[in-house]
C-alpha cells in the first residue's frame, strides 16, 4: 500500500470535501469492498485532543469499495465553530484487524472573515 503525503486546508464556515484513493505499490487501485474508514485531526501526533473526528459511522466518510476510494464530506455546520489553526491528520480504511493508512499530513484551518 502507498500512504499519500497530503496537506489539507479546511476553510472555517465552508464544506470540506475530498476523495482519497487507496493505491497498491504498483499504483493500481486497491479494492475497499467491505471496509469502513476513519479520519482524525489532532494538534500533534501524540495529543489526546481530537480537533475533528470523521468516520463512516457519523456519515462524514463514505467508502466506495469497488472504486477503492474514501470520500470526505464535512459540512459547514461542523467547520463553522472550529477555532484551531494547525494540526496533523490521517485517514485509514479498516476491515476487522486489517488497517490501511491511505493518507497523512498537516492540517490547517483558514479562518472565516465573512460571517
Amino acid at each position: 500500500m502507498v500512504t499519500t503525503k497530503y496537506d489539507i486546508t479546511i476553510q472555517q464556515g465552508a464544506s470540506f470535501q475530498r476523495t482519497i484513493a487507496a493505491l497498491n505499490r504498483d499504483r493500481t487501485v486497491k479494492s475497499l469492498v467491505g471496509y469502513s474508514a476513519r479520519m482524525q485531526i489532532r494538534p500533534t501526533v501524540g495529543s489526546a485532543t481530537i480537533l475533528l473526528d470523521a468516520n463512516t459511522a457519523n456519515g462524514m466518510l463514505t467508502v466506495n469499495g469497488i472504486a477503492g476510494t474514501v470520500s470526505i464530506d464535512v459540512g459547514a455546520d461542523i467547520t463553522t465553530p472550529m477555532t484551531w489553526t494547525t494540526g496533523v491528520w490521517d485517514i485509514e480504511a479498516y476491515l476487522g484487524n486489517t488497517v490501511i493508512r491511505l493518507a497523512e499530513g498537516f492540517a490547517s484551518l483558514s479562518q472565516e472573515v465573512t460571517r
